[in-house]
């Protein structure tokens, strides 16, 4: 499942923006898409993000938006601060670590031991 943060929603016309925080999947620890190069970061959020840290800290900015704005699945449905964060402690100890299998220049694992890829995966 992957998760987003929605911004920039209009009232008149429906439409918003979207940010990809992550993605969940089975037997795996949560992704994060993490932003290390400020023109490749949305303007919604700081210049670089590289860890969970740092994503909270954005996403707590978001957390008591009005329904249409924050955390949302790819289903379109809206997922409280909480219960994001759960389903993220819910993955720690899941088998596989994909920045870990998979190393690469542009994945790493933060100090929390979160994994993170900069680059769009889906």
């Amino acid at each position: 499942m992957n998760y987003y943060l929605r911004v920039n929603f209009c009232y008149e016309c429906d439409r918003f923006d979207e940010i990809h925080i992550g993605k969940s999947s089975s037997g795996w620890t949560f992704t994060f898409r993490g932003y290390r190069v400020e023109q490749d970061s949305p303007e919604e959020i700081p210049e670089t993000i590289e860890s969970y840290k740092e994503w909270l800290e954005v996403l707590e900015e978001y957390k008591d938006d009005d329904e249409n704005m924050g955390i949302f699945d790819e289903d379109g449905d809206r997922v409280s601060l909480e219960k994001f964060k759960a389903i993220v402690e819910g993955t720690r100890n899941a088998p596989h670590h994909h920045a870990r299998e998979f190393p690469a220049d542009n994945q790493w694992t933060d100090v929390e031991g979160h994994s993170f890829s900069d680059h769009e995966f889906c």
